[in-house]
């Protein structure tokens, strides 16, 4: 009935939805607004929506064409999802804030572990975790790194005490070298120093003078040759083994001079 034709028109009329309200009556076509360039029977439809609806009446046939641009819904449906945009845009925005918040929350005592941990390489074995961070897992992971370096600032000092002692001792035992060296030097006696090989590496001047030999005469040589030839066999075995054992050898023999 034309009741709901006049409804239908006043709907177009007043509504920003629509480009064109086209009412056509058998050949006769009336459009809203009536300077509207568009051809309803020649629209792109890649830039149009093109609606109609038929129906009859007791004067004749009619159809109500709606006409809308693709753009236009487009640039509607932006307008109108704006706030819902900024909502987003705002709750994204939030929730990284939040994220990193938490992020560096989060990773501060695992950092400060860090740096206990660069400490104690460092040999700082003094620190203490910020009480604030004091999680289950946390505290025992501290707890690890403490006693770690309980157990390296102890081994430490076993070590500077060791190298003390040991410095201690290489002290005493140079003073001592350095006291047998004076008497070696100055000696009657014979003496001389050999490498484990025995050849000679030293000989004081008793021996030299008493051989007749320089010391650039006998150096890495065996002290062989200063055995007299008729030195007994059993004599010379003797010798050899008491050196091959490391032992001291207390004996007579027989020398020749050069």
């Amino acid at each position: 009935n034309f009741e709901n034709v006049k409804t239908a028109i006043d709907l177009a009329k007043n509504s920003f939805e629509f480009e064109l309200l086209a009412l056509e009556i058998d050949s006769t076509l009336i459009k809203n607004p009536a300077e509207s360039a568009l051809n309803i029977f020649d629209l792109d439809d890649k830039l149009y929506i093109h609606k109609q609806k038929t129906f009859s009446t007791d004067i004749g046939t009619c159809k109500i064409h709606f006409i809308t641009s693709k753009k236009f819904i487009e640039t509607t449906i932006s307008q109108v999802n704006q706030p819902v945009y900024y909502l987003i845009g705002f709750i994204l925005l939030t929730s990284l804030f939040l994220t990193y918040i938490v992020s560096v929350r989060l990773s501060k005592p695992f950092q400060e572990l860090a740096d206990i941990s660069n400490g104690i390489e460092k040999q700082d074995y003094s620190f203490e975790l910020n009480t604030r961070y004091k999680t289950q897992e946390i505290f025992t992971i501290y707890k690890s790194l403490k006693s770690l370096a309980i157990t390296l600032k102890n081994r430490e000092a076993d070590k500077n005490k060791m190298l003390q002692l040991l410095d201690e001792q290489v002290k005493i035992k140079t003073k001592e070298i350095a006291q047998l060296s004076i008497v070696a030097q100055h000696t009657t006696n014979s003496v001389l120093i050999t490498d484990k090989n025995y050849n000679i590496i030293w000989a004081n001047e008793a021996h030299l003078n008493q051989t007749g030999y320089t010391f650039s005469e006998i150096k890495g040589k065996n002290p062989r040759m200063f055995q007299y030839e008729k030195t007994s066999a059993e004599t010379k075995r003797y010798i050899r083994t008491k050196l091959a054992k490391r032992e001291v050898v207390i004996t007579e023999i027989q020398n020749v001079s050069k």
